[in-house]
């Protein structure tokens, strides 16, 4: 497996852009290579809740920050090796960091170079098989449900890319309807069990908040706004 995050300059996959890139590569339980873990400058402001969140200001993206152009291409060239190997991209919230590739690929001219490749997205599955779950399903809280460490501090792209390739293999386990599904099979599922979330969560909302609410039911990458 190998693991994604992007840490970001906002909460918009199609407007906004990455700040670091966290790319971890496991060829097997308890082994991890960071392939990439980069702080890049994403040419535009970082909003202030998001720099509260990993840390990473205007002024560090400034002066630490690497060519994010140069970075994406560098990002799309090591996934696509993985894909010709046939190992499976592993993203937390694919919707979010992957809608940001595709979005990052096009502005730069690299469509050409990013193809699809299976996808792996643990907190479908959380969502799933703990439906009746109070709270959210944040990957540090998930990590202690299934016995495994939380690592303390700020959002790190290369750190949650980790984690997310644990929660890949610790969900499966303990569950399965997932553990009897193959990685092209669980394609399919994952579009499903997240538009059926998405349904349900947009009655919800437009029922008791708003009657005009949206949410997008795209996955692996968002649909955009109706």
């Amino acid at each position: 497996m190998v693991g994604l995050d992007f840490e970001t300059t906002g909460v918009d996959p199609f407007t906004d852009r990455p700040v670091q890139i966290g790319l971890v590569y496991s060829p097997g339980r308890g082994v991890y290579e960071t392939v990439m873990d980069k702080i890049v400058d994403p040419e535009m402001d970082i909003g202030e809740e998001a720099a509260s969140i990993h840390g990473i200001s205007n002024a560090i993206a400034k002066e630490r920050g690497e060519s994010l152009q140069g970075q994406i291409t560098m990002l799309l060239t090591h996934l696509n090796g993985y894909r010709d190997l046939g190992v499976p991209l592993v993203i937390y919230n694919a919707p979010f960091d992957w809608t940001m590739l595709k979005a990052q690929a096009s502005e730069w001219g690299l469509e050409s170079f990013l193809y699809e490749m299976p996808i792996l997205d643990p907190l479908v599955w959380s969502r799933a098989v703990h439906r009746y779950k109070k709270g959210g399903h944040g990957m540090g809280e998930i990590l202690e449900m299934y016995g495994m460490e939380n690592p303390p501090g700020t959002h790190d792209a290369a750190a949650d890319a980790r984690m997310a390739i644990q929660l890949a293999r610790a969900i499966p386990v303990k569950h399965e309807q997932l553990s009897r599904q193959s990685i092209p099979g669980l394609q399919p599922i994952q579009q499903f069990l997240f538009a059926d979330k998405a349904i349900d969560f947009q009655a919800y909302l437009r029922e008791e908040r708003d009657p005009q609410a949206f949410i997008d039911r795209g996955w692996p990458e968002k649909d955009g706004p109706e």
